[in-house]
């Protein structure tokens, strides 16, 4: 539902409250510096969870795909001009957290 309130027809493009947003850049940045096991970057996450999941009926995925999905984004990232892979990375966040 979101996906239909949100596009440029309706002047909005980001389906969640600013405080929110401002949680998902930080763990972003938070997760490139320290790592996914860091347990800010967990305490972040878990948030997130809370925040853009409530209600979610989805199973987690096996941490190998995880694993699969973080060497493959990191090497299509790599291979980015630097002045890109900030833009880029953003979006495929937003892109993950629908």
């Amino acid at each position: 539902m979101d996906q239909l309130l949100t596009g440029m027809h309706f002047d909005y493009t980001n389906p969640y409250d600013l405080e929110t947003e401002l949680l998902n850049q930080d763990y972003g940045r938070k997760l490139r510096e320290l790592g996914p096991d860091h347990p800010h970057v967990r305490v972040l996450e878990e948030e997130l969870d809370r925040r853009t999941h409530q209600g979610s009926d989805t199973k987690p995925l096996d941490s190998s795909i995880y694993n699969l999905l973080e060497e493959f984004v990191a090497y299509r990232l790599a291979q980015l001009p630097e002045s890109k892979r900030e833009e880029a990375a953003a979006k495929m966040w937003r892109a993950l957290r629908k």
